[in-house]
């Protein structure tokens, strides 16, 4: 699964297992970390929301929320929910 550039802030098992997913946290410059995320992962739907977009990977196996954010410091991030479907 592509995960744009930028600072990774944070990497963790949702709860302690990687069968269980992973949260990911990317620090990213400019304001369009999304719109790139999206992008890179490449088989989005074009309705895309302005600030998370949640859809299954190709496989099915695997479900995934992109959402832009804010750090509390005011830093773009873009974090990636990956969860088993």
């Amino acid at each position: 699964m592509p995960i744009i550039g930028g600072r990774l802030l944070e990497a963790k098992q949702l709860d302690g297992t990687t069968a269980s997913g992973w949260t990911v946290t990317v620090a990213v410059d400019g304001v369009d970390g999304l719109t790139r995320a999206i992008d890179a992962l490449g088989y989005w739907p074009e309705s895309a929301g302005s600030t998370q977009l949640e859809a299954p990977t190709p496989d099915g196996r695997w479900q995934v929320r992109v959402t832009g954010s804010l750090t509390s410091d005011g830093e773009a991030t873009v974090v990636y929910l990956i969860s088993p479907s």
